[in-house]
């Protein structure tokens, strides 16, 4: 046998066994799929500090979160840790279920933001926080994980400057028919306590640079019992106010007014001149108005005159031709305003005069009533789930002026809460509102009830009956 003879059948031979190694059995399939474990991330968080009011600091936090595993995470927990400057911790917060949604699930492969956390640090001795460090505590059935994330907290801003408001108007004696020259009205107590003016020679006073509050205003003058006035001031308001003279200083006694005589008919040539309207009737609450100055015939100048001091005319009072007169009536709502009054603008020329006759009526004594409703009712039915409503707040016309009058609005009953929690809803000036949430009865078909009321300073109250299934 040749050698090339024997290599062939050597690899003849050995051929079956070559594959016989090289053959192995199907790989049987794991039959249990892996599950797959969800993926949380803390994509960013939000951040707010107010500005520190009596001591306190309030910080806001929101994050919003990813899952990028494909598995659904539900949000456990919550924990924000404030730190200052200098590494200390300042106040702390945990909050169970953070998430914004009913079952606090971070969807496969989506995102979710938390509900806004609030940390409040009640402590003025502690610094500003200057970061934020949080974690989210998270899991998907079978295993709990955790993820930590970090941000700065900016610098709250300075609180804005408080409104500062002013009031005006005029000193005159108890009937209204001369002005108090000379007299002081200050402030007597609240933050505005020992600001003053002295009236004008025509009586008229101004405070200026006044806080919003509640306060006592006292007005004193020679020959004048002094006298005070409780203000509520919300804005700029006029503040007429009345002295009752001493035995002293008698007021004068009233000149019965003169019935108007007709204005003659004038002669070729002769000057004259009409006013219209010739009478008018203001409210109470008084104001700007004007009338129209007539030249009828002739050539000659006129002049305007008052003979009150709540009834001034503040422009032009004097001219040569037709033109448009503006005049001033003062309210007549301050104290002891009780009494309809009436006075006189005059138009004087050469040879004639023609009057505009002004009566004002006194303001109602009924001042700053409200009412409060909910879809126009004083009464409201709440099913056992409860709810958020909102139930206006309105002025009741009775000739008051509504710059003077405010109100707080209160609750008897826990079941109802304000929105936003821990708020004290208050109300200023014509109308208003209030939002509150009734709380869902623990005792489905057993009725409870509460009210809400609205409580102006001289304690008139007026109620919302609250009433659950």
């Amino acid at each position: 046998m040749t050698r090339h003879t024997a290599t062939i059948l050597a690899a003849v031979l050995s051929a079956p066994l070559i594959g016989a190694c090289g053959s192995s059995s199907p790989a049987t399939p794991d039959a249990t799929p892996k599950a797959t474990t969800a993926n949380l991330s803390i994509v960013s968080l939000s951040v707010t500090a107010d500005a520190p009011t009596a001591g306190r600091r309030v910080y806001r936090v929101t994050a919003k979160l990813r899952e990028t595993a494909g598995a659904p995470a539900t949000i456990t927990a919550a924990d924000l840790t404030f730190v200052s400057s200098s590494l200390s911790t300042v106040v702390t917060l945990h909050a169970d279920n953070p998430a914004s949604d009913a079952g606090n699930v971070c969807p496969a492969g989506g995102t979710i933001d938390t509900r806004q956390l609030t940390a409040t640090d009640d402590d003025a001795s502690h610094p500003a926080a200057t970061s934020v460090q949080a974690k989210i505590t998270f899991n998907n059935g079978s295993s709990t994980s955790s993820v930590t994330a970090s941000a700065d907290v900016p610098q709250a801003a300075p609180p804005a400057q408080a409104a500062t408001f002013a009031i005006s108007g005029l000193v005159s004696d108890d009937i209204g028919s001369r002005a108090v020259t000379g007299g002081t009205v200050e402030v007597v107590d609240g933050v505005n306590a020992g600001k003053s003016a002295t009236t004008a020679s025509n009586g008229t006073y101004s405070i200026a640079g006044l806080a919003a509050g509640s306060f006592t205003v006292r007005t004193t003058a020679s020959g004048y019992e002094s006298g005070e006035r409780s203000v509520t001031l919300s804005n700029t308001m006029t503040l007429d106010l009345r002295l009752k003279p001493l035995a002293s200083n008698p007021p004068p006694v009233p000149t019965p007014t003169p019935t108007p005589t007709p204005t003659p008919t004038p002669t070729p040539g002769a000057c004259a001149y009409t006013i219209t309207p010739a009478s008018v009737s203001p409210t109470w609450q008084g104001g700007m108005f004007t009338a129209t100055i007539t030249r009828t015939s002739g050539t000659c100048s006129w002049v305007v005159t008052s003979d009150s001091a709540w009834l001034t005319v503040p422009g032009t009072t004097s001219g040569t031709d037709s033109g448009v007169l503006t005049y001033f009536v003062a309210n007549n709502g301050g104290v002891f305003a009780s009494n309809s009054r009436q006075g006189n603008i005059t138009v004087s020329w050469t040879g004639g005069s023609t009057k505009l006759v002004v009566s004002q009526g006194p303001a109602s004594p009924e001042l700053c009533v409200y009412t409060i409703t909910v879809g126009g009712q004083d009464h409201l039915t709440v099913p056992s789930a409860g709810g958020q409503f909102t139930a206006a707040i309105d002025l009741v016309n009775t000739g008051s002026d509504p710059i003077g009058c405010s109100a707080r609005v209160f609750s008897n009953a826990a079941l109802i809460a304000f929105v936003p929690p821990g708020s004290q809803p208050t109300v200023s000036g014509r109308t208003g509102s209030v939002t509150f949430t009734v709380s869902a009865n623990p005792s489905p078909g057993t009725p409870r009830s509460g009210t809400i009321s609205v409580v102006t300073p001289d304690t008139r109250t007026v109620f919302l009956n609250v009433t659950q299934q």
